[in-house]
């Protein structure tokens, strides 16, 4: 290869970087917020058309959708994840008892009928699961990292 066309690569190379960097700065990385409401709609999507027995992660469906109330700021409670992970109550109260135990998740009887009790994710739980949606964000590869990578290589 000649040195001139070395050069030429080169620049058409740097223009495609370019256009490809203005490209990828109108595709949005979903915020790690987001990430517990896509993972709710994939597992209802899945719940949907698959049998149940293909379709179920209790714990991980209790912790997503307290994460979801955490968010939305409104209380929860024990026959709501009944209702909105398509767990039986027993399962439920026992992963419950579990989450709590772990620290994971609080109890608080409701003042107005004390036969309701709200659940909500403890501290140490936002906090492990904030880590948990920030690492699968990181599996977001920039486009440009996957064809810059290779070019040292191909052109000398």
């Amino acid at each position: 290869m000649t040195t001139l066309e070395v050069y030429e690569l080169k620049s058409m190379m740097s223009t495609m970087l370019n256009s490809l960097g203005r490209v990828e700065s109108r595709i949005a990385v979903p915020a790690s917020s987001q990430l517990a409401a896509m993972e709710l709609k994939i597992r209802e999507a899945r719940r949907q058309h698959l049998p149940d027995h293909y379709a179920g992660d209790p714990v991980w469906d209790i912790l997503l959708c307290l994460d979801r109330a955490a968010r939305d700021g409104g209380p929860y409670f024990i026959c709501s994840l009944e209702a909105d992970t398509g767990t039986p109550a027993t399962t439920v109260l026992r992963y419950l008892t579990r989450l709590e135990e772990d620290g994971l998740v609080e109890r608080t009887p409701n003042r107005e009928d004390r036969r309701r009790v709200h659940i909500r994710l403890s501290d140490k739980a936002r906090t492990l699961l904030d880590d948990v949606f920030e690492d699968a964000l990181s599996a977001f590869e920039r486009p440009q990292r996957l064809i810059v990578a290779p070019l040292p290589a191909m052109i000398g």
